[in-house]
């Protein structure tokens, strides 16, 4: 419903859409996340990132999984329309 406003000889009218947040979803589905080593081309090595992330993620950074790191963990701690997790997340 738009919403007009004067401001002194100027009609202005407002609107607005209401959407709501991500995190009212109540079927939060699990995922499953892995440690990835990527490879640092300035320092010519390989390193754990500092994100987790699924198995399409992995793939999307040219990296490779560790293993033995498989925390399972709501969607909604990935980044927005990412396969990762924000830096630094803990599961």
């Amino acid at each position: 419903m738009p919403l007009t406003r004067r401001y002194g000889d100027c009609l202005t009218e407002l609107s607005f859409v209401l959407i709501p947040a991500r995190s009212y979803n109540t079927s939060m589905a699990k995922v499953k996340v892995y440690r990835v080593e990527v490879y640092d081309a300035i320092s010519d090595k390989w390193s754990i990132s500092p994100r987790l992330a699924t198995r399409e993620g992995v793939a999307i950074m040219h990296g490779k999984i560790v293993e033995e790191t498989e925390p399972q963990i709501d969607d909604s701690q990935l980044e927005d329309g990412e396969k990762w997790t924000p830096r630094d997340c803990t599961p």
